[in-house]
């Protein structure tokens, strides 16, 4: 068997490839819905995404095959990371590089490879998106340009990827951090139950051990009650901030034994929501100042994250200069419908698409709730000066949105999403 060239950057390649910490993860699902998607666009039975180590082929996910990894000098994929073009083999029994390989010439028994090498920011080609079959064929341009565009999307998922367990690392911080603050901090939910309590909640209010560690909130908030003069004025303005939820508070309190705190408030955002409050117990000579930073922070981290799972759930392909796709997969909500409109409108006017492709092959259930969605995003688009054209209309979808009554207008309707492709790309041509 020929043995495959080494890249002329492996030390470089590997490096990055490395840096994702994605080798010997659990199959994810984003990345199964792209190896779904491409053996879908291709017509072939096996799809994978591959991604080559040091002397292995690796699998992130598999469609058809179920394989965990394979010797680097067995990989197809070990030729697709030579360039940054995609490679085809119509036919391994006829290829001198591969009509003794053992994925060739065993039971798997390929004869059609194609590969769309996965190339990250820095240029290095990490694996591929890569679709086989048991026998020697072709794809058509058509679907050449849709499996390059799909190992994009990989890519893309990959590098989500790395910045989401970069979130987590900074949110593991977080509490780190908060636990090592000289302020004491109390967490409290919407219904007033606290939710986290740091080490210097503790040792500010001299709580004793036995209390601390009893797990009994009331009991502990008792003996904090206890250390003021005015019991019930210390408890009405603690329930006074809850009067705004936008509001900050500040202000100071004054225990029995002489200490002056500054005790002060903010809401606990995720996105536009309040999910509760952060009150926060500083003793005004130690003037710690690392709190607002912390919650700053908070607060960008959850920002990122939101950004990160509206692009998941509402991926934009462009197919050419003048097309992009939308698949859609899993269940959509009010929420999710109203993030299919907007990123939809988003890139038909930033990409000046003059069709865009809705694929609901992938949506569960086409209920009244997901037809009239469908229905307003293809009108929004029309307002636009673009054409929409829906794929996945199964039979039985279509006796559902006829049943339902469901007005598409100048809609275009295909069965499957090649149809839909083949439809677009003779208008644009």
């Amino acid at each position: 068997m020929i043995q495959p060239p080494s890249h002329p950057d492996e030390q470089n390649r590997l490096a990055t490839l490395h840096s994702y910490n994605i080798l010997d993860t659990l199959p994810e699902s984003t990345f199964d819905d792209l190896t779904r998607l491409a053996a879908y666009i291709c017509g072939t039975p096996i799809a994978m995404i591959s991604l080559i180590d040091d002397n292995r082929q690796w699998f992130k996910s598999t469609q058809g095959l179920d394989l965990a990894e394979t010797s680097r000098d067995e990989a197809f994929c070990s030729y697709t990371i030579l360039g940054d073009t995609p490679m085809v083999v119509p036919d391994a029994q006829q290829d001198a590089r591969f009509v003794d390989n053992p994925l060739v010439t065993g039971d798997i028994g390929v004869r059609f490879y194609a590969g769309a090498p996965l190339v990250a920011p820095d240029g290095q080609q990490l694996g591929a998106l890569c679709v086989l079959d048991k026998d020697a064929r072709q794809l058509s341009p058509e679907q050449l340009d849709a499996l390059t565009v799909l190992s994009h999307q990989v890519m893309m998922q990959i590098e989500l990827r790395q910045k989401a367990e970069e979130l987590e690392r900074n949110i593991a911080v977080l509490h780190s951090t908060l636990d090592a603050m000289s302020d004491g901090v109390m967490v409290v939910d919407n219904g007033k139950r606290i939710t986290h309590l740091n080490n210097a909640f503790i040792k500010l209010w001299k709580i004793p051990t036995e209390i601390a560690n009893a797990g009994d909130r009331s009991g502990l908030l008792r003996w904090v009650v206890d250390q003021f003069d005015d019991a019930q004025e210390f408890v009405r303005a603690a329930n006074a901030v809850y009067d705004d939820p936008e509001a900050s508070t500040e202000e100071m309190l004054y225990p029995k034994d002489g200490r002056v705190i500054l005790r002060y408030s903010h809401p606990q955002r995720y996105g536009d929501e309040i999910l509760g409050r952060v009150v926060g117990f500083r003793d005004i000579t130690v003037r710690v100042r690392a709190e607002a930073a912390q919650l700053r922070m908070r607060e960008e981290i959850i920002a990122a994250q939101n950004a990160a799972l509206a692009e998941l759930s509402t991926p934009l392909i462009p197919l050419s200069d003048q097309a992009v796709m939308m698949p859609l997969i899993g269940t959509l909500d009010s929420r999710r419908a109203q993030q299919v409109v907007d990123t939809l409108l988003d890139g038909v006017a930033t990409h000046h698409a003059e069709i865009a492709i809705l694929d609901i092959t992938g949506v569960q259930v086409v209920d009244t709730q997901v037809a009239q969605a469908l229905a307003r995003a293809a009108q929004a688009v029309q307002l636009l000066g673009a054409r929409v054209v829906v794929t996945g209309i199964r039979p039985e979808v279509a006796q559902t949105l006829v049943s339902l009554q469901v007005d598409f207008g100048t809609t275009i309707t295909r069965g499957t999403l090649q149809e839909g492709i083949r439809y677009v790309l003779t208008r644009t041509e």
